[in-house]
């Protein structure tokens, strides 16, 4: 367009001819394997962040989503979780989604909401330390975990990316513009996880 406009006469130079190109990071994402899934699993059992880790592999959520999640966004009945803003903190997009439970991760969550009522946990979000919501990470309990586990290089993104690769999509972006489209589909999609059903 600008080399037509310099052509009829319209201006002197290609004003964006100095504009430098965004550059796109080609670092392959990092994604565990079905082995290093069920390592990581295994190793995180007995730890608390435990129903986290399992929410981030089963739903794809991101960090800040996890962190921000409350009992009253989890459906058992209807075996969904919703991931919506709340007064403090708000989606990437401002936009709600509702997710599948898969029967492994309605079973975790079961048992986790079991144990805060034991416990007399009165806290309204879903993942918490001593009773105290993680607001900011679980790094070092995290590291802790994939040391036990024998892994490397993951991350709560890597869990996000694991279960997009999992959906046969190229990143959990691809894996939300199909899930607008056809939230039936990938709900049953969802289901045929190779973990989704323990």
């Amino acid at each position: 367009m600008m080399k037509m406009s310099i052509r009829w006469g319209y201006i002197d130079q290609n004003v964006v001819s100095n504009v430098e190109k965004m550059k796109v990071s080609k670092k392959t994402m990092r994604f565990l394997n079905q082995n290093e899934i069920r390592l990581l699993m295994e190793a995180s059992k007995d730890s608390y962040i435990y129903p986290l880790v399992m929410t981030a592999l089963h739903t794809g959520m991101r960090k800040s989503e996890l962190f921000n999640l409350a009992w009253s966004d989890i459906s058992f009945d209807q075996n969904t979780v919703t991931v919506q803003s709340k007064s403090d903190w708000h989606t990437k997009n401002y936009k709600s989604r509702t997710l599948q439970l898969t029967p492994v991760l309605h079973e975790v969550l079961k048992i986790h909401r079991q144990t805060h009522l034991e416990l007399r946990i009165k806290n309204d979000y879903v993942f918490t330390y001593q009773g105290e919501r993680i607001k900011t990470d679980v790094r070092d309990s995290l590291r802790t975990v994939l040391k036990k586990a024998g892994l490397m290089g993951v991350t709560l993104h890597t869990l996000r990316h694991t279960f997009a690769s999992l959906m046969g999509h190229q990143s959990f972006e691809t894996t939300l513009r199909y899930a607008h489209l056809t939230e039936d589909h990938v709900k049953r999609q969802v289901l045929k996880l190779p973990f989704a059903n323990g």
